[in-house]
């Protein structure tokens, strides 16, 4: 939804991005659940997420800290 826009033509939306995450942890053998909400001022434009894992023989391998590493990329 936001190809070919620029961020003032988003903050002229008043868009708000909500995020629910979901998943299931096998210690304590129940969901979890996890909401946030980002709106424009909150978004980085020009930039991507940096891989936080990678894939080894029969599982993949993550690297937390590295959860929130960006890189600047060229907008076409």
């Amino acid at each position: 939804p936001f190809y070919g826009k620029k961020p003032e033509d988003v903050e002229s939306m008043q868009l708000e991005v909500i995020v629910h995450l979901e998943g299931y942890d096998e210690t304590y053998v129940q969901s979890i659940h996890s909401s946030s909400s980002y709106l424009a001022d909150d978004l980085k434009w020009g930039h991507r997420f940096l891989p936080m894992y990678e894939r080894e023989e029969n599982y993949l391998k993550l690297h937390l800290e590295e959860i929130n590493k960006m890189e600047v990329v060229d907008r076409l």
